[in-house]
């Protein structure tokens, strides 16, 4: 499953709130910082309000939202988020798109991997487990 995913930056609460009254969209999930296990590698000082991952409906499409990494360029905004089955699956895909890439969050088995392609796209791969 292919999914789209936005980084808002540190104002992803307030775009949820916005794409539910101006587009309907409907709230799938909401995951805060806060709620993160203590292995999820997220800097402690992360604030509780911090949008870790959240999901909406629009239209029947799934996309995914955050705050986002931070640390990552102001126009780095858009990504994809690739769900696969197997742990297998995903270090495949994740190996293939890191050739000439730059990886961004290591294969690990908390939440997802990214990797930039060598094209400047952004991919998080997850297992749907």
């Amino acid at each position: 499953m292919l999914i789209p995913s936005i980084s808002f930056q540190g104002n992803c609460e307030n775009a949820i709130k916005f794409y539910q009254e101006a587009l309907d969209a409907q709230i799938k999930s909401i995951v805060y910082a806060n709620e993160a296990p203590v292995d999820s590698g997220l800097d402690p000082e992360m604030p509780d309000d911090f949008i870790m991952d959240s999901e909406i409906i629009i239209d029947g499409q799934r996309i995914m939202m955050t705050d986002g990494r931070l640390n990552r360029p102001a126009n780095d905004f858009f990504s994809f988020c690739l769900v696969k089955e197997s742990a297998d699956e995903v270090a495949t895909i994740f190996n293939n798109l890191s050739i000439d890439g730059k990886v961004i969050d290591p294969l690990a088995p908390v939440f997802w991997s990214s990797v930039e392609d060598k094209y400047g796209i952004t991919w998080m791969i997850m297992t749907s487990h």
